[in-house]
């Protein structure tokens, strides 16, 4: 018997606040029938930096186009809210 091996990487990269303030908003289609909405915000105050973002997927119901309908997923919505507060000196 061989043994099996399993590997890979993470990477995580955090957002960092601008110097200047800075809002976002985005709305959008992702999929068929995925939606999407974000909004978020970042800045940089003294020795500190900050990031937020929330946003909201929608995932619908399909119709075939024969009248039968399919679940798009067994999951109707995600909500993901991202915070980042780092300090430099």
């Amino acid at each position: 018997m061989v043994p099996a091996a399993v590997g890979g990487v993470i990477n995580v990269t955090t957002k960092k606040g601008r110097s200047n303030q800075a809002a976002k908003a985005e709305i959008g289609v992702v999929g068929f029938n995925t939606f999407k909405a974000l909004a978020g915000f970042s800045g940089h105050q003294a020795e500190f930096d900050y990031s937020a973002a929330y946003s909201r997927t929608s995932f619908k119901d399909y119709d075939n186009g024969q009248g039968r309908c399919y679940a798009n997923t067994g999951l109707d919505r995600r909500n993901t809210v991202n915070t980042c507060l780092g300090y430099f000196h």
